[in-house]
């Protein structure tokens, strides 16, 4: 996947500092801050534990999740032919409970197959938040988070 140059914004700034004579100096600075308004991405992804996959289900094919949000996933894939919508079923580990989701393709590309939820309950979006945030605290706990 590519990732969009940021746009970066400067800001003056004016300082009001307390100088030794006891009197106040403004000062102007200039600072740099990155603009995220265009970042389309609204969830903290994570990869699933090839051991503990998460499966998605499409028709008869099962599908081993590549990264899973509560925004979307990603699998491999030969070939995606499915018409619109994408009705799929995700079966998270360790979680008895099948989450119905409805798909949107976004794009498929070098057999990567990217999707986002289009249609998801409440109670689905939070388990899915919920598995999250374990695999991320996993991943801190063997030194591999990045949070």
């Amino acid at each position: 996947m590519f990732w969009k140059n940021k746009k970066r914004v400067k800001l003056k700034l004016v300082d009001n500092r307390t100088v030794d004579s006891g009197t106040h100096q403004n000062e102007l600075t200039e600072n740099e801050l990155v603009d995220d308004s265009d970042n389309n991405r609204e969830a903290f992804r994570v990869e699933p534990d090839p051991i503990q996959p998460v499966v998605v289900s499409i028709d008869r094919h099962r599908y081993n999740a590549v990264n899973i949000s509560s925004g979307g996933v990603a699998f491999h894939v030969s070939e995606f032919a499915y018409a619109k919508p994408i009705c799929a079923q995700i079966k998270l580990p360790d979680n008895a409970e099948v989450l119905l989701v409805e798909l949107e393709l976004v794009s498929v590309h070098g057999g990567l197959c990217r999707c986002l939820f289009k249609e998801i309950n409440e109670a689905a979006e939070n388990l899915l938040h919920s598995y999250v945030l374990e695999v991320q605290k996993r991943n801190i706990r063997q030194g591999q988070g990045d949070v």
